[in-house]
């Protein structure tokens, strides 16, 4: 027989008390993430709520924010894997994002709008980068049986072309400052990405793709190339722990 707590103490035992909180209330909680500078005085940013995700603007001195998605919602950002992200043109005029009703990219006006599709064909598109000109975008392409990472315009009028090679699952592209080549990291498809991840770069005029950084037993991610296009920076755990380290971008060194 279970023993009964008296209603005098049951407030001094942890566990035995009416709780406050609820889990609906829980549900009730905005999570806002992901900022991006639009220009020096505007502000993107996602706000999750209810199973629903939108895109605001805000100024950067204050005020009332815009949501910029209400015509067509985004992906949740807060989820992880495959699926989200959004990116700002390097004019800060356009937004694009992955839209969850059918996981293609939408563009919309930093301004406001109706959002406009940019891809077509199978499967899901995400986490779209601009290039530094604005002309194209990078992004994930998954059609349920293979991760890729692809590239097309960034007016909507071509199918976007695959630059990835092989089995291995893809992530996380970067643009070179001059255009020309894309880093990303990529990790088996047997594989898991906290055991061993490599920061490949692909040529996108000659069509050349290598792996930059192979460390056998290494997680190496996030790479971020140096304003000149000469170095990477990437987060590394070869010294046992996750350190921030800087690559010859010609010689992986």
């Amino acid at each position: 027989m279970g023993h009964s707590v008296p209603n005098s103490t049951r407030e001094k035992v942890p566990g035995k008390w009416d709780t406050r909180l609820t889990p609906a209330m829980f549900a009730q909680v905005k999570q806002v993430g992901a900022p991006r500078w639009l220009d020096t005085n505007r502000l993107a940013y996602a706000q999750d709520h209810n199973a629903r995700a939108d895109l605001y603007v805000a100024d950067a001195a204050g005020g009332l924010p815009l949501v910029i998605t209400a015509d067509r919602a985004t992906t949740p950002i807060f989820t992880g894997g495959l699926g989200g992200g959004y990116a700002v043109a390097p004019d800060g005029g356009t937004v694009v994002y992955t839209s969850p009703a059918d996981g293609k990219l939408y563009a919309v006006a930093a301004e406001g709008g109706k959002a406009r599709q940019v891809t077509t064909g199978a499967g899901g598109h995400a986490s779209p980068q601009f290039s530094p000109d604005g002309r194209r975008l990078a992004l994930m392409v998954d059609d349920g049986e293979r991760v890729a990472i692809a590239v097309t315009d960034a007016g909507g009028e071509e199918w976007p072309r695959r630059v990835s090679r092989g089995d291995a699952i893809p992530f996380d592209p970067q643009w070179s400052p001059d255009g020309r080549s894309l880093a990303y990291a990529e990790y088996d498809a047997e594989g898991y990405p906290w055991h061993q991840t490599r920061v490949v770069v692909a040529d996108l005029d000659g069509g050349e793709v290598r792996a930059l950084v192979d460390w056998p037993g290494v997680a190496t991610l996030a790479p971020r190339w140096s304003p000149d296009g000469k170095r990477l920076a990437v987060i590394s755990d070869r010294s046992g722990w996750a350190n921030l380290w800087v690559v010859d971008a010609a010689t992986g060194e």
